[in-house]
C-alpha cells in the first residue's frame, strides 16, 4: 500500500525501459503535494548519467471510497517531459505518453493479464500500465496553479488497484441512446445488467441451445458456463487460452486459442482436436475470432495478441477460410490488427474490424468463399472513451454490432451509426442468447453484462 503521507520517494520502472522518479511530501491541511519528477530512458542501460530533473505539477481528485467508507484520493502528477503518474493512497497507476510501442501488441509475461489491442500493459506489483489519450498532451494541463481537480473523460480510469475495494454496482446507469433510430432496436428504458463478475479478462460469449452461456476467460485458461440464476462454473479447462468461440453446423464448439495458436474443435464427448495451426508450414499467430458459414467453412482472424513478436513466423496478420475438407486459404493479409468477424444475414458480405485502425471493413463473398471488393464500412474512433473495435456480430435485419470505445456501436446495413449501447467496462465481445435470442450478452474486462433488445441476432453455426 502506498501512503503519500509517509512516502518521500516513489520510483516506477517499466519493463520496456522507461522510468519515473517522484519525490515529495503530502500536506493534508493544504491539499497540495510539493513535488518534482524526472523521466529518463533506461533502455540498454544508456544515458543514465544524462538524467535531468523537471518541475512537475499535480492535481488531486476524490476517486471513490473503500467498503469501510475511507476516502480514496487520486493524485495526478505531470512533468515537462510529457510523462504522468496517477497515484492513490491505496496504490498507483502510471500512464505513458506514447500511444503505441514496438511491442505494444504482445502478451506480457503475466498470467493474470491479457493485452488488448491498442493498449500497452506493464505491471509493477499490482499496478496496470495503459496508453493515455493524446488529449493529455495539452500544455495547459501542466499548470501547477490549476484549481480544477476533476478527472476529464479522456483520462484513463484507475482500474487495477487490488488494495482499493470499491463498492460494486450490479446494475449500470440507464443505457443512453445517441440516436432515436436506436430505439427501434433498444427500448429507451432498457438497462445493461451485470450478470457475472470476478474474472480476469472475459471474451468469446456464445449461447448454447441447452440454455446457458459460454464465455472465455483468456488469462485464466478457462471457458466458463453460466446459466440464469446460477453462478458460473468451469466448462473447459485448460482452454488453450481460448478467445473467440462459435459452433459449427453440428453444434460442436469451435475456438480460437491464443496459447496453442490454433483453431480447435471440441466434440460433444469432450475431445478437443486441432483444425488449423499452420499456414504453408508456418505457425499461425494467435487465432482470435471466428464465424461459420452455412456451407460449414470457418472464417477466422489471426492477429498477434497472444504471442511475442520474436515468436511470429508469418510476418503478417490475416483473415482465413478453413474449408470443410480442411483446406486453409488466406483471404486477406493487409490488416494491421484484424479482430471481430461476422457475416451479413444472407452471407453475401463479410465484416472484419481492425482494432489498430479503428474501423470496420466489408467484403463481398464470392461463390467459392473467397473475398473481393473490400472497402471501409464504418469508423469507430472516439478518443474520449476507452476501448477499440473488437468483437462483432450481426442481427437478423443486417445491423452490425461492434464493440468499441465506450460500449457496443450499432450500425445500419448501410454503415450509418444508429447509436452506442454504453457498458460500464470496455466490452471485448458480444453474442445473442435467451429463448427468443433477443438478449445481448457482452463480455467486458472482468465481468459479463446483458441487455434486452427488440431484434434477435443471427444464430452461430450458419444455421438460422
Amino acid at each position: 500500500m502506498v501512503n503519500l503521507r509517509k512516502i518521500k520517494k516513489i520510483t516506477f520502472i517499466s519493463t520496456f525501459g522507461l522510468s519515473i522518479v517522484l519525490t515529495g511530501t503530502f500536506f493534508p491541511n493544504q491539499g497540495k503535494v510539493q513535488t518534482e519528477a524526472f523521466a529518463s530512458s533506461t533502455k540498454h542501460e544508456e544515458n543514465k548519467s544524462q538524467q535531468k530533473k523537471q518541475q512537475a505539477s499535480i492535481s488531486i481528485a476524490e476517486w471513490g471510497k473503500t467498503e469501510n467508507g475511507k476516502i480514496v484520493n487520486l493524485f495526478t502528477l505531470k512533468n515537462a517531459n510529457g510523462m504522468s503518474a496517477k497515484i492513490t493512497n491505496y496504490g498507483g497507476v502510471l500512464t505513458e505518453l506514447k500511444q503505441h510501442f514496438p511491442d505494444s501488441v504482445n502478451q506480457p509475461h503475466f498470467p493474470s493479464v491479457i493485452l488488448r489491442p491498442g493498449e500497452t500493459y506493464r505491471h509493477i506489483m499490482v499496478h496496470k500500465f495503459s496508453t493515455r489519450s493524446s488529449k493529455l498532451n495539452n500544455p495547459k494541463s501542466n499548470n501547477s496553479k490549476s484549481k480544477n481537480h476533476k478527472l476529464e473523460n479522456n483520462q484513463l480510469k484507475v482500474s487495477n488497484l487490488k488494495h482499493t475495494k470499491t463498492l460494486k454496482n450490479t446494475k449500470s446507469q440507464n443505457t443512453k441512446l445517441q440516436s432515436t433510430k436506436l430505439q427501434s432496436i433498444l427500448d429507451i428504458n432498457s438497462q445493461v445488467e451485470k450478470i457475472a463478475e470476478g474474472f480476469k479478462f472475459t471474451e468469446g460469449p456464445l449461447w448454447h441451445p441447452d440454455g446457458f452461456l459460454l464465455f472465455s476467460d483468456i488469462p485464466a485458461d478457462t471457458i466458463y458456463q453460466w446459466k440464469p440464476g446460477e453462478k458460473a462454473r468451469v466448462f473447459r479447462r485448460p482452454s488453450g487460452n481460448a478467445n473467440g468461440n462459435t459452433f459449427d453446423k453440428q453444434g460442436r464448439l469451435i475456438s480460437g486459442e491464443h496459447g496453442n495458436r490454433r483453431v480447435s474443435r471440441m466434440g460433444k464427448n469432450g475431445k478437443v482436436v486441432t483444425l488449423a495451426s499452420k499456414y504453408q508450414g508456418k505457425r499461425l499467430n494467435s487465432p482470435n475470432d471466428l464465424a461459420v458459414k452455412s456451407d460449414g467453412s470457418i472464417y477466422f482472424t489471426d492477429p498477434p495478441y497472444g504471442i511475442k513478436s520474436e515468436d511470429e513466423e508469418l510476418g503478417f496478420y490475416g483473415v482465413y477460410r478453413l474449408a470443410p475438407d480442411g483446406k486453409l486459404t488466406l483471404l486477406v493479409k493487409d490488416f494491421v490488427r484484424p479482430n471481430g468477424i461476422a457475416f451479413s444475414p444472407d452471407e453475401s458480405k463479410l465484416y472484419v474490424n481492425d482494432s489498430d485502425q479503428g474501423h470496420i471493413r466489408v467484403f463481398d463473398v464470392k461463390p467459392d468463399g473467397t473475398l473481393t471488393n473490400g472497402s471501409i464500412f464504418a469508423q469507430q474512433k472516439d478518443k474520449t472513451k476507452e476501448g477499440v473495435p473488437d468483437g462483432m456480430k450481426v442481427d437478423i435485419k443486417g445491423n452490425v454490432y461492434s464493440t468499441g470505445p465506450g460500449g457496443v456501436w450499432v450500425f445500419s446495413p448501410t454503415g450509418e451509426l444508429l447509436g452506442v449501447i454504453e457498458v460500464p467496462e470496455p466490452p471485448a465481445n458480444l453474442a445473442w442468447g435467451g429463448e427468443d435470442y433477443k438478449t445481448l450478452y457482452m463480455t467486458a474486462r472482468k465481468s459479463v453484462y446483458s441487455v434486452r433488445l427488440k431484434v434477435p441476432g443471427i444464430k452461430p453455426g450458419g444455421v438460422n
